[in-house]
């Protein structure tokens, strides 16, 4: 095995790895369910901008 094809095997490995912690870590618990997105947040100047037209 060269050592390409082992620098891409690792990084294989490490993307499966990530994907499914990333899927493990959306389960709903009971205190916490979850959802697909947060909440949007104003941008900070667009809001100030608004403070300041009325």
């Amino acid at each position: 095995m060269t050592s390409l094809t082992a620098i891409l095997a690792v990084l294989l490995f490490l993307g499966v790895l990530c994907a499914v912690a990333a899927v493990l870590g959306r389960r709903p618990t009971p205190d916490r369910p979850v959802t697909d997105r947060p909440e949007p947040r104003a941008h900070p100047r667009r809001a100030l901008t608004r403070r300041i037209l009325g």
